[in-house]
């Protein structure tokens, strides 16, 4: 369509008008996700905005593309990627490398795998995954989401788990607390293993040894909880820990050697959540967990910790 002069300066200020209205709208939503606790966290604040805006974007193109058929690569028996994976990766990266060029990335779509803290540096690390669930998403099941958390000197402090399907916003600030669409999170207080939903993931592992482990784990479990289950997305889990829907998530098995499938970005995000909730981050072993360790991880109601390993050892020895 051919425009005179003055017409395609009417419709570039048009434009200009709209694409202004859109942003505002963008940042309207972005801080409509933030309650009030969330507005002033200081040398995060940008970090924390930009990490709500991009979940949403990348959602967004998550929720649209769920019910289409997808093309799948594989990149192992239980670990597949798909055209959305990667262009929401791209999108995410791209938004935060404008913002913050000094910083580094890693994603489970762009990485390599040896990823350590000791590799990491000092400076501020983002670590994504851009669907977390896939299996799920390519099956068309809910239960998938858009994952973003940020680490300085190798420890998380900021995490931004996105749900899009079921339009649920969690978020977690190192000292500034964990919120489900602006809503405080506080993990249930359930003290008793019979009384404690636990949920199992196997993630990436189709080793037989591993797997029997896992059997015998949820054998053993499964006369001693409420309810056992698996959902097929470790992010989400352990939101769903946070906000007290399910009192415990673990995986891998208590066997040295064995279950080296989990990586930083199946946890960076959700630790922050999840500890800003008041969750126990474990080894089996009882010492600390962090989200480089690579072979077996729980995260629980504090109440539940104790009985919960003591049965996850047993199904090893």
């Amino acid at each position: 369509m051919h425009l005179k002069p003055s017409a395609g300066i009417a419709a570039l200020a048009a434009f200009g008008l709209l694409a202004a209205a859109t942003a505002t709208l963008w940042r309207r939503r972005r801080r409509s996700r933030l309650p009030s606790a969330l507005r002033a966290v200081g040398a995060l604040q940008e970090e924390l905005e930009a990490a709500v805006e991009l979940a949403e974007l990348a959602g967004a193109r998550l929720n649209a593309a769920i019910s289409e058929t997808k093309r799948i690569a594989s990149k192992g028996v239980a670990d597949i990627v798909t055209e959305t994976d990667k262009a929401n990766e791209e999108l995410i990266f791209e938004g935060l490398r404008r913002r913050f060029p000094a910083d580094a990335f890693i994603g489970e779509e762009s990485s390599s795998g040896g990823v350590s803290a000791a590799n990491l540096g000092p400076n501020k690390t983002w670590i994504v995954d851009p669907i977390d669930g896939t299996t799920n998403f390519v099956a068309g099941l809910p239960l998938t989401c858009v994952s973003i958390g940020l680490c300085v000197g190798g420890r998380p402090v900021l995490g931004v788990v996105f749900n899009p399907c079921m339009d649920e916003m969690y978020i977690g600030v190192r000292g500034h607390g964990a919120y489900l669409n602006g809503q405080r999170l506080k993990v249930s207080d359930t003290t008793r293993l019979d009384e404690a939903v636990v949920i199992q993931e196997y993630g990436y592992e189709r080793e037989d040894g591993i797997l029997a482990l896992m059997s015998t784990s949820a054998a053993l479990l499964g006369n001693k909880v409420r309810a056992l289950r698996q959902f097929g997305s470790g992010c989400l889990d352990i939101c769903w820990v946070a906000a007290g829907r399910c009192d415990a998530v673990y995986a891998g098995v208590a066997h040295e050697g064995l279950c080296k499938g989990w990586m930083p970005w199946d946890y960076c995000a959700g630790v922050v959540i999840g500890e800003e909730a008041g969750a126990v981050f474990k080894k089996f072993d009882g010492t600390d967990f962090d989200i480089f360790y690579r072979k077996d991880f729980l995260c629980c109601t504090p109440g539940v910790l104790d009985e919960l390993r003591g049965v996850l050892n047993q199904a090893a020895s």
